[in-house]
């Protein structure tokens, strides 16, 4: 996600007095060389704003893929949509993975009546691996998060490893970004800012400034710093 983000820089004020002497003429001569106004400076907070190029990246971004092959059935979120571990997702035709399990499971029974233990191992087996193969029918989100992408349409034929969906942990965010060298003096890691989103209807956020690059690369004929905060 690529946003022009302006970061509101901020800087805390200490209180102290500051004290000033006036000297105070009339017609050229000091009248009373001693008096002098006192001024105080209370504690605040200086926003300096910089303008960063940059993207809004999650530290954990899951692209849920399909185990099994088949027919998408049903989609059940769209892009935007909040969910949980163990939601699911897309569901795919699963008639051809039940029958599958039922053969598994007669022939297992079937083994344990006449067959060998070797025999019956080999059944064990295969009706566990129709059994996970008719549970991954269900695709699930592996994380709590929010929907960045959908994939896939009902009626899509899926291949195993297809992408689906697209999930991130929106708590766990940051931004990767560029300030200008003129700028670049400004900003020091761990300094705390607020990031306001020009393209989000003027969304702001609290972040603090995690790293700064000591080396310069050039953007657009400008030279500038990889941030993040």
């Amino acid at each position: 996600m690529r946003y022009k983000i302006v970061a509101l820089l901020m800087v805390i004020l200490i209180v102290f007095s500051l004290t000033a002497s006036c000297n105070l003429r009339k017609n050229e001569k000091v009248q009373n060389p001693t008096d002098y106004y006192e001024y105080t400076v209370k504690r605040g907070i200086l926003f300096e704003s910089v303008d960063i190029s940059g993207q809004v990246v999650s530290d954990e971004e899951c692209k849920v893929k399909s185990l099994v092959s088949g027919v998408v059935e049903r989609v059940f979120v769209e892009k935007g949509d909040r969910v949980k571990e163990g939601d699911i997702l897309v569901e795919l035709d699963d008639d051809d993975y039940l029958l599958n399990r039922i053969k598994a499971l007669q022939n297992y029974e079937n083994a344990r009546i006449s067959g060998s233990k070797l025999l019956l191992e080999q059944r064990k087996l295969e009706l566990q691996i129709a059994e996970k193969n008719l549970e991954r029918t269900k695709i699930k989100s592996p994380i709590d998060g929010v929907v960045v992408n959908v994939d896939v349409r009902e009626g899509d034929i899926l291949n195993v490893g297809k992408v689906v969906a697209t999930v991130i942990n929106d708590k766990k965010l940051h931004i990767e970004g560029a300030v200008d060298e003129i700028d670049f003096g400004k900003i020091t890691i761990g300094q705390k800012a607020i990031v306001h989103f020009e393209s989000l209807g003027g969304l702001e956020v609290p972040a603090v400034v995690t790293y700064i690059s000591p080396i310069a690369i050039t953007s657009g004929g400008l030279n500038v710093f990889p941030i993040e905060l």
